[in-house]
């Protein structure tokens, strides 16, 4: 009850949610000890401008967004007799997975827990992997990661943090706003 701490429980939040990217969480984690460590807005708004390059950096096993991989045989059946619509994004990453892999490369089963992510290829937009596959397929080395598309979707993660502070973007604009034309 007001005493300082040095341990932080945190629950019921992205932060804890399993279809989040460990990298992300990671992200968020120091975003909120920031912020309950007194920081303003402009120290985390700068801070979250440094978290793009870092992100950029980390491992794509750890900047995938982790999810099952339900119906892969269905679907895979149903493209094979000429069905293609509605099949969820994640089951498309997964086919252009196992259609890439060699003969000797683990291939995702259905109901496997895998990680998918954004690419620049003209197959598709996202890859997966199996998430427990301890080194990954040579192929996935010519696969272009879409960058900017992954950073997106953290950095959406992201806002939606300092939203609820009140200080994203938007939230800032309606305040300047408020104090130039003294609205409301």
């Amino acid at each position: 009850e007001g005493d300082p701490c040095d341990k932080l429980k945190i629950t019921g939040v992205e932060l804890k949610k399993s279809d989040v990217p460990k990298a992300v969480k990671e992200l968020l984690l120091e975003l909120v000890k920031s912020a309950l460590n007194g920081a303003d807005r402009e120290t985390l708004r700068q801070e979250t401008q440094k978290m793009r390059k870092r992100y950029l950096e980390y491992d794509i096993r750890d900047t995938a967004r982790p999810i099952s991989c339900k119906g892969l045989k269905k679907y895979e059946d149903a493209l094979a007799m000429g069905k293609v619509k509605n099949i969820p994004y994640q089951v498309k990453a997964a086919m252009l997975y196992n259609s890439m892999c060699g003969p000797m490369d683990k291939k995702i089963r259905a109901g496997d827990k895998i990680g998918v992510f954004n690419i620049r290829h003209p197959k598709g937009k996202y890859m997966a992997f199996p998430i427990d596959i301890n080194n990954l397929p040579a192929f996935m080395d010519t696969i272009a990661v879409d960058d900017k598309a992954m950073w997106q979707a953290a950095k959406k993660k992201i806002d939606s943090y300092m939203s609820a502070m009140g200080w994203d973007t938007t939230s800032m604009k309606r305040q300047t706003a408020k104090e130039l034309f003294q609205i409301g």
